[in-house]
């Protein structure tokens, strides 16, 4: 009776893998050709593809970032910050998350949200001028000049032609 238990866990165990990595190639596969159909200016046949994607694999994190990507194009924000907590309810680490919540907290006006945001991005590693420059207009909104200045001599670090980044530079410096 042990031997069969025992062999009945093995077959459930490789029957469960095989199972997993099926759906994880099926959902790549729709990711796939949601880019191709991006490619081909298809937006909603890539909304589609990565609808595809999630159902197949329900815990894909790098899907519901791109379908939120897809779905702010579309100007559909509250479905696009839907996928973004859920992304980042999977993978409470993923930086990408955290930066596009950020600009989409920005842009719906929520920025102790986007701050929020972008210090997670920045603290698991993400690099974007952009980002280090949006941080840095918020401290500056809320007087952290100091904080500013150093978020914007990062932005600058990595994009030296962005004027904007200058002229926020010398606005934290005449406020230090």
């Amino acid at each position: 009776m042990k031997n069969k238990t025992s062999i009945m866990v093995c077959c459930l165990a490789v029957l469960f893998i095989c199972q997993t990595a099926f759906a994880q190639r099926s959902a790549e596969s729709y990711v796939k050709k949601s880019q191709e159909r991006l490619m081909n200016r298809d937006l909603d046949g890539a909304i589609a593809e990565l609808d595809k994607a999630i159902a197949v694999k329900p815990d894909f994190a790098e899907a519901y970032v791109k379908r939120s990507r897809l779905q702010m194009l579309k100007g559909q924000l509250p479905p696009a910050l839907t996928d973004l907590d859920k992304a980042l309810l999977i993978d409470p680490e993923m930086a990408q998350a955290y930066a596009d919540r950020g600009r989409l907290r920005l842009f719906t006006d929520n920025p102790s949200g986007a701050l929020s945001d972008f210090d997670n991005a920045i603290a698991r590693g993400y690099r974007s001028d952009e980002v280090y420059g949006f941080r840095a207009q918020l401290k500056l909104m809320s007087d952290d000049a100091s904080g500013a200045l150093g978020d914007y001599n990062a932005a600058i670090s990595m994009n030296p032609r962005r004027i904007s980044y200058y002229l926020g530079r010398a606005a934290a410096r005449s406020r230090s």
